[in-house]
Parts: structure tokens; sequence; C-alpha cells
């Protein structure tokens, strides 16, 4: 895969987890552990919680991005 296919192939992953946390987070009283999970799995790291932040912050349920600040802070730093 070449830099522009891995760029978009990001964007739609980006995407689809946005849409699928957001709902399930409607649904899930647990879903953090769910996002936690696919985050850790995934292998998400700061700067892609930091874009996914600026990119999706109007359409992320307050949930959603409370587990992205949680995920960044106490698995990835805060700064990596």
């Amino acid at each position: 895969m070449n830099m522009p296919q891995m760029n978009e192939f990001n964007d739609g992953w980006w995407n689809c987890f946005v849409s699928f946390a957001n709902e399930l987070c409607m649904w899930e009283r647990d879903c953090d552990k769910v996002i936690q999970a696919v985050m850790r799995r995934a292998g998400v790291k700061v700067y892609e919680i930091d874009w996914a932040m600026e990119d999706f912050g109007e359409i992320l349920e307050d949930r959603v991005k409370q587990e992205l600040l949680y995920y960044k802070d106490k698995e990835l730093g805060g700064n990596v």
C-alpha cells in the first residue's frame, strides 16, 4: 500500500471507529472497555487521537471524547 492509499485507509478506519464508538456508547454502559480494547489492538498513537479529535470533534459523543482522552493519557502517556 502506498502512502496516499494508507492515508485513505486511516481516514476510513477512523470514520468507521467513530461511528461505531458513538453508536456503542448510546446503547452500552460499558462501552469504555470495548473502545479501549479496539484502540489497543489497532495500535492507536497520540497523533492519531489528536487528529481524530480535531477532524471528528463535532460529531464525537462526549463519552467517546472522554475515552479517547483517557486512552491518550493512561495508555500512551499523553505525548507519544
